[in-house]
């Protein structure tokens, strides 16, 4: 099953079409994929990377305290006219401030998570949506004018949120993987302007203990194991890459596991 579910994740080429962002004409400034991480967690900047097409989230393996459940990581592109005529600098570089992100459950989401989703939003301050849904999220860096491209790190789906799912009780009744969407758009200002980027979706997919490798027949070996070949994805554990966890004595997955020491 994990192989299914992870195989054609990740693709090379082009982004899917974006929407429009708000008060702007489209394709100003845009968000045009989630990059793949090379070794090290480094974020590639260039257009040709390979790039996630989609993800995956295993609510089981989110540690707890995590503040990030699910992380994307945007390229950005600011097709602003570049310096011309004899300018100085880059008029219409933005600068970047910020992300503006809202999770949803998409068609195949079962019914008590819907119903998860439809209180929280209206679950925050003065019967707004809840900020595990709906929230905002300082940056920093800039975008080039003419084509320029930047890619940085954002919050797709907090782990607060991934626990809630995983608290919900839908995987230990039966229920399939489903999705959710993370819709992103990126915030920042030339020296005489705000720009919000068009919107970018990302869908995301949530099972629970389908990234965990060495679990025979569900059950996750004691801490510590003999080895750990599986050491998962090294930004965030809890996405898009399998790996080998151990259980504590308090019953909670250690991942990747201590492993015994010779």
């Amino acid at each position: 099953m994990t192989s299914a579910i992870l195989r054609g994740l990740t693709l090379a080429g082009a982004a899917a079409m974006l929407l429009a962002g708000c008060g702007q004409p489209p394709d100003q400034f845009i968000i045009i994929q989630n990059q793949v991480p090379e070794a090290g967690c480094v974020i590639p900047t260039t257009l040709g990377s390979v790039y996630r097409s989609t993800g995956v989230i295993d609510v089981a393996v989110v540690p707890t305290g995590a503040t990030i459940g699910y992380e994307i990581f945007p390229l950005l592109q600011n097709n602003l006219p570049p310096p011309s005529g004899g300018q100085q600098g880059d008029p219409n570089r933005i600068a970047l401030s910020g992300y503006d992100v809202d999770v949803s459950p998409m068609d195949d989401a079962p019914a008590a998570i819907l119903d998860l989703f439809s209180t929280l939003q209206t679950s925050g301050t003065d019967g707004m949506p809840d900020q595990l849904i709906k929230y905002s999220e300082p940056t920093s860096g800039s975008v080039a004018s003419g084509g320029g491209n930047t890619s940085s790190g954002v919050n797709g789906l907090p782990g607060a949120l991934a626990r809630k799912i995983h608290d919900a009780g839908v995987f230990q009744a039966g229920a399939a993987p489903f999705h959710v969407e993370a819709t992103i758009r990126a915030v920042g200002r030339t020296t005489i302007k705000q720009y919000t980027s068009d919107a970018f979706h990302f869908p995301i997919l949530v099972c629970s203990g389908c990234l965990i490798a060495n679990a025979v027949d569900g059950r996750v070996p004691a801490c510590p194991t003999s080895s750990a070949a599986n050491q998962g994805n090294e930004c965030n554990v809890a996405q898009d890459q399998v790996v080998d966890c151990c259980t504590t004595n308090s019953g909670e997955l250690l991942c990747p596991p201590t492993v015994t020491s010779r």
